[in-house]
């Protein structure tokens, strides 16, 4: 049986106070925000989802990883990359 890719996936920088999240003592907790869905869909595709701290250096997942899924943000005009 062939190893499923590994695909990180980044999660967005949130604290427990932005979430509503209780008790009231937790909200200056910091937390990374993953969401299902994108793990469902790497699943999907055949691929093993890795959550991505925010606070990690990058650098040690680089040469782990066999893909990148960036989460959030603006659309970025494939014009920037040549396409």
């Amino acid at each position: 049986m062939a190893t499923e890719p590994l695909i990180g996936i980044t999660g967005r920088p949130k604290t427990a106070g932005e979430l509503n999240m209780k008790p009231e003592t937790f909200r200056n907790l910091h937390l990374d925000v993953y969401y299902c869905d994108y793990a469902r869909g790497v699943i999907a595709a055949g691929g093993l989802p890795v959550f991505l701290p925010g606070s990690a250096d990058p650098a040690r997942y680089a040469d782990r990883l066999d893909g990148l899924l960036l989460t959030g943000g603006t659309d970025i005009d494939p014009a920037r990359y040549g396409q």
